[in-house]
């Protein structure tokens, strides 16, 4: 009976952290710094404490290290949830309190001090230390997120980029990832290469938002949106936001036509 308990603990841990890395890689959480006066205005990351007075640490998506951020250069931190911290104000020695951090906005900390309802605003010249037990495992699968959306815009710019295919009828449908009710209209375009009796090939290119790479190098302001070529590559008609079944027939027809 022992083995049994246990066996079923690890399988209920095992679908615990599988359904925890599907969960984060579907969209990544983020904690991000907003610079004062930077061409960077914006980062996401992960939030790691304060390195030293004055001076705050945090890992950016995409970067090997840790930057150290000085604070007179941020104008705030939004966190993906309360963290967990323990904190020292100058004057006070090495005393240190416990309490959760809601965020920064210059120049204050918003935090709740532990036994208390309300988070407070704490000077940051009043900050002397501030520290929080990172979860690495947590860590690692915020970390993984992020590279796994990385490799799938990657993909979808270099996908969204391959068009028009050569000697080939293409409908390219640019679709939100977030967005599924025009995937009736994508079928259709699929029904349409499939029984054209000259070659013609459907292409989806899924994009996060319309400030991805590919949505602003084709200066796309709307979602969803189908283009259609002929197979020389001259593009034959676009289609953008409201259509019906039957204006999508009908640009294929002008597609298709020699």
């Amino acid at each position: 009976m022992l083995n049994i308990k246990r066996k079923i603990t690890g399988l209920a841990q095992a679908c615990l952290l599988f359904l925890s890395t599907l969960a984060l890689s579907m969209s990544v959480i983020a904690d991000e710094l907003v610079f004062s006066n930077r061409p960077d205005r914006s980062v996401q990351g992960i939030f790691l404490g304060m390195d030293k007075p004055g001076s705050l640490s945090f890992q950016a998506f995409g970067e090997e290290q840790p930057r150290s951020v000085e604070l007179r250069e941020i104008s705030s931190l939004s966190l993906d949830k309360p963290l967990q911290i323990s904190y020292g104000l100058r004057g006070q020695g090495k005393k240190l309190s416990r309490g959760l951090l809601h965020g920064y906005a210059a120049p204050d900390f918003l935090i709740q001090p532990a036994g208390e309802s309300k988070a407070r605003k704490v000077s940051s010249m009043q900050m002397r230390k501030l520290e929080y037990e990172l979860d690495m495992r947590d860590y690692m699968l915020r970390m993984q997120a992020f590279k796994e959306k990385q490799a799938r815009e990657q993909a979808s710019d270099n996908k969204g980029r391959a068009f028009p295919l050569p000697n080939k009828i293409t409908v390219v449908h640019f679709a939100d990832t977030e967005l599924r009710a025009n995937a009736r209209q994508g079928s259709l375009c699929q029904r349409l290469c499939k029984d054209s009796k000259r070659p013609a090939e459907y292409v989806q290119v899924l994009l996060e938002s319309l400030d991805s790479k590919t949505a602003r190098e084709l200066k796309l302001k709307s979602l969803p949106q189908f283009w259609f070529y002929k197979a020389n590559g001259s593009l034959s008609a676009r289609l953008i936001e409201r259509f019906t079944d039957a204006d999508i027939e009908e640009a294929f027809k002008k597609a298709a036509k020699r």
